[in-house]
């Protein structure tokens, strides 16, 4: 996996957001500590090393495993990040087939237009591997896919100003700024606030952490 390049300042688009768009996926109406474990869905889980540092100009790779998180702390030198992007997050939600293809027609346009230098890159990927599997990785930790080339992350990130990019496996932050991060498991961290600030936790919730509602 790539290290994490530097995201510079956003660009005017080419495409400027329209409310309603497919290719935008925002967030549940429901906020985390209203979910129970199983709609909060899998964690997203990144590791850095005892010299990584988390800024927002720095972009981070996340696994659904934690085995893939402990790899990249060298042992337990480093530190393992626990990641949900912020309810007013903007996503590119590519697991969604129709988001993906909406997204994929705009950076075939793009690159039709020479913008950004990536026509050599979508070219690279439609020769071999195909557009679409470059767009959506089968699997990000072994293959970022076009993800890879941080001239392609920061297009994204100046043209669209997405802040995540969920994918099946995992995840891309191209602002870390955005995301909710901890050392411990998100969402029980997330229902443990709740609690502390008296919010009123559903019980289905509660039922996933009896240590939390014995409090």
């Amino acid at each position: 996996m790539p290290k994490f390049p530097h995201v510079p300042k956003r660009r005017e688009p080419l495409f400027p957001h329209v409310p309603g768009s497919r290719v935008e996926k925002l967030m549940p109406s429901k906020e985390a500590w209203q979910m129970t474990r199983e709609e909060f869905g899998k964690p997203y889980i990144s590791g850095i090393t005892h010299k990584g540092k988390i800024t927002s100009s720095k972009v981070m790779w996340f696994s659904h495993e934690i085995q893939q998180a402990e790899y990249y702390t060298l042992g337990g030198k480093g530190k393992i990040y626990y990641a949900m992007p912020k309810s007013d997050a903007k996503i590119l939600d590519l697991t969604d087939a129709e988001v993906a293809q909406d997204f994929e027609n705009k950076i075939m346009e793009l690159a039709g237009q020479g913008a950004y230098g990536i026509s050599g890159i979508v070219e690279e990927f439609g020769e071999h591997e195909g557009i679409s599997e470059g767009i959506v990785p089968t699997d990000i930790v072994e293959q970022g896919g076009i993800w890879d080339s941080t001239a392609f992350k920061n297009m994204v990130w100046e043209e669209f100003g997405y802040d995540f990019i969920k994918l099946p496996d995992g995840g891309i932050a191209l602002n870390t700024d955005a995301m909710v991060l901890s050392e411990e498991p998100t969402h029980k961290k997330l229902v443990q606030k709740a609690l502390k600030e008296g919010k009123p936790v559903p019980h289905e919730v509660l039922k996933d952490y009896p240590e939390l509602a014995k409090r």
